[in-house]
Order: C-alpha cells, then structure tokens, then sequence
C-alpha cells in the first residue's frame, strides 16, 4: 500500500496550512490574546456554573505571566474570584499605624 492509504479508502484532504508533510500551526486562541501590546478589554459571561470565574482567573494569571498588565474586575458578590486567585481579604494596618484614642476625637470614660 503506497503512501499509508488502505485500498478502497481515499484519502482525506489535506487541511488548511499544510504544506508537504510539514504541518504550519496556526496560533492558539491564548496566542492570539496575548498577541501585540495595544490595550484589550476581554468580557467574560455566560450562564451560572459554566466556569466563567475559572476561565477569568486563569486567562488573567496567564496573560500576566506572559508580561502583560492585568485588571480583572468581578461584579459577583460571591467573592469566588478571590477565591480563585487564593486571596485573602485586606489585612489590617500593624498597630503603630493605627490612630490613637485621643487623636481621633474618640473620648474614652
């Protein structure tokens, strides 16, 4: 059998950007994302429960690895993508950086 084809079975198209035996790849969606520098604002929505959190976090940890600026912005209330990131809520100031009693106008009895 010549060329890897069985008898009776034709062969199959050769698919886009395939020149000869040596396959030209095409970018990856993420490549093409994190393509260039030019500013990009990137929504994510959909349904509950379909991995918008995920994707967001993910892509956004990604495109940061990879040199970019990253602001991800969530309007969830569950707070899930802070969770994602394993973030924690604001820590409170070290005691010397706290204002006084007396200097705040509080009076303490």
């Amino acid at each position: 059998m010549r060329g890897g084809a069985r008898r009776g079975v034709p062969r199959a198209p050769a698919a886009p950007g395939v020149v000869g035996a040596a396959a030209v790849q095409a970018p990856t969606a993420f490549e093409e994302l994190a393509a260039g520098t030019a500013r990009k604002y990137i929504m994510v929505s959909g349904k509950g429960g379909v991995g918008k959190t995920s994707l967001s976090a993910s892509l956004a940890v990604r495109l940061a690895a990879a040199g970019h600026t990253v602001l991800i912005v969530s309007t969830d209330p569950a707070h899930s993508l802070s969770d994602s990131l394993a973030q924690v809520g604001p820590r409170p100031p070290p005691e010397s950086s706290r204002p006084s009693p007396s200097a705040s106008g509080e009076h303490l009895s």
